[in-house]
């Protein structure tokens, strides 16, 4: 019976799958959904952890030459596949700075330290072992371990509130006894939050006012209109209060300047006589504005400026308004969108081949006539489009017939159309509108995920010009490299610093080969980060590991 149990034992080894049901443990036999999901894929670590133990009984029984075996068996297995991992996982790695062959080393130092690892054998210790080193395990029985273990990294940060530690350690330990210790202090922290706000809380009465407002129209005041508004009246309550919204007095001035110019038709007919040439009329207005007492001259003259400039713009691309007032037979843009919205198609075409011709006879080359038409043909149907006098369906076509657009293009294009119609700004000047304080962070969420972006997009373009706000102009990727590996551990100042030496510093070509030397900007980058940076050695650490792989920090860091 031993023999043929022998030869029964070779014979599968040597033809059969090693993770079978014949070579599976008691563990992984067992029925248990749990123990399933835990033992999942652990056909060979079970075995290599219970072969070591095999190892270990049998040296403890005096039999070294079996033990020897199978170490040896183990070793060469745990090596041979850390050697052949290695060669794919070099090759995924895209880090420019390191030559295949240093990348090669790494992963293989990093899978012959995780192969050799005992506890990544056994079950549940395994996911442990994960969760530590930094990685996710989507299971719900480590949920709870998994959490514990990040309320734990969380304790050393310094964004974090004393009370916010304690509710998520605290909390997380308490889960293990299921006790839902955590829920219960969230909900105090929210109360607190909202008794504390309240009492804070100012309210004015052309506040009131505007929520009255606000429930009755749906819309909701822009923070530069109330703060015009308030100022006009003279509510200094209400003008103080609006004012602490702006992330700065520089965002607040140029809050002002916008509703001046929105609301105050004087600040236009101030920039025209400027533009004209009629400084007597201008400085009449300037004075008027400014001897009321309620915007300062600095404020007064950037919105007449501002308004001024506007008029040169639009000057400058009606150019063929200009064109055409010379040649009084041939239609204006204005002319072109009439007969695209009584529908007169054949006087369209003309009047665009008309427009054409008229700016090719005043010496501009078929490619500028075109596209000077362009322009004017799609300010006039944007126009048209926004007085109710256009349909969206019109006005693609005609973006699509007259103007040569894809119809993809002129479909984004009357959406950015009903946008602007809808919500009073143009969705393009997003950016600018949310730095002025004209709309909401909510507002400009929302916006871009009306618009195709996901929720996560939007949070992260917000949080970008969150950072603008802040005076650092950075890019979206940026700020996304922030806040996944630096968030809580280096300052925005310092990573800003950093970020603008990282873009400003270049590699060499030291060999003249006409590509940057392997390793070359990482080492000078390093450098300047080591001598212009004011932060820690461990700061620096943490620099240096959100752009490169510890193998090369090791090797090029300058601290």
């Amino acid at each position: 019976m031993k023999k043929a149990a022998e030869l029964f034992t070779e014979t599968i080894v040597h033809t059969q799958v090693y993770d079978s049901v014949l070579s599976r443990s008691g563990l992984m036999r067992s029925k248990d959904t749990g123990m399933k999901m835990v033992t999942s894929f652990m056909a060979e670590p079970t075995t290599s952890i219970n072969m070591l133990a095999d190892a270990i009984i049998n040296r403890s029984r005096g039999d070294s030459r079996m033990a020897a075996k199978q170490v040896g068996a183990l070793t060469t297995s745990i090596t041979l596949n850390a050697v052949l991992q290695s060669i794919i996982y070099a090759m995924r790695d895209d880090d420019d700075d390191e030559s295949y062959a240093e990348k090669y080393i790494a992963s293989l130092t990093e899978n012959l330290k995780s192969g050799f690892n005992p506890l990544n054998m056994v079950p549940f210790f395994r996911d442990v072992v994960s969760i530590v080193g930094g990685y996710d395990v989507e299971r719900t029985d480590m949920s709870v371990i998994s959490d514990l273990w990040s309320a734990y990294k969380a304790l050393g940060r310094d964004d974090l509130s004393t009370y916010r530690k304690v509710e998520d350690f605290g909390g997380s330990l308490a889960k293990v006894l299921g006790l839902p210790v955590k829920n219960v202090m969230r909900d105090v922290r929210g109360i607190w939050n909202t008794v504390t706000n309240t009492l804070q809380e100012k309210s004015t009465a052309a506040g009131i006012w505007n929520a009255v407002l606000e429930g009755l129209t749906g819309d909701k005041m822009s923070n530069s209109q109330q703060l015009y508004l308030a100022m006009v009246r003279g509510d200094e309550a209400q003008t103080e209060r609006v004012s602490a919204r702006f992330d700065s007095e520089s965002a607040m001035h140029s809050a002002i300047r916008k509703a001046m110019r929105d609301n105050d038709s004087r600040i236009a007919a101030a920039a025209q006589a400027r533009a004209d040439g009629n400084s007597s009329e201008y400085l009449r207005i300037y004075n008027e504005i400014v001897d009321e007492g309620v915007f300062t001259k600095e404020d007064v003259l950037d919105a007449i400026e501002a308004e001024e400039q506007k008029i040169k713009d639009a000057d400058a691309s009606e150019e063929a308004k200009a064109y055409i007032a010379k040649a009084k037979s041939v239609g204006n843009a204005t002319d072109f969108a009439n007969a695209v919205i009584s529908g007169d198609y054949a006087s369209a075409k003309t009047f665009k081949s008309d427009i054409i011709a008229t700016y090719m006879a005043n010496g501009k080359s078929a490619y500028e006539a075109e596209y000077a038409f362009t322009s004017a043909a799609s300010a006039a149907l944007k126009e048209a489009y926004l007085s109710g006098e256009l349909t969206s369906s019109k006005a693609g076509n005609a973006l699509v017939n007259y103007l040569g657009m894809t119809r993809e293009d002129a479909t984004n294009r009357t959406n950015d159309w009903a946008f602007e119609k809808q919500n009073g700004w143009s969705y393009s000047d997003r950016r600018s509108e949310y730095l002025s304080g004209n709309i909401t962070r909510t507002q400009l969420i929302n916006a871009m995920v009306s618009r195709g972006s996901t929720r996560a997009e939007a949070t992260l373009a917000a949080d970008t010009y969150d950072w603008n706000k802040a005076g650092y102009d950075v890019t979206t990727s940026a700020v996304e490299r922030y806040q996944e590996k630096l968030a809580g551990k280096v300052s925005q100042a310092d990573f800003y610093q950093a970020w603008t030496i990282y873009n400003d510093t270049q590699g060499v070509d030291a060999n003249g080969d006409g590509k940057t030397d392997s390793g070359s900007k990482a080492k000078a980058v390093m450098a300047r980060w080591a001598a212009e940076l004011d932060v820690s050695a461990n700061e620096l650490t943490l620099l240096a590991q959100a752009w490169w792989a510890d193998s090369t920090i090791k090797k090029y860091k300058a601290w």
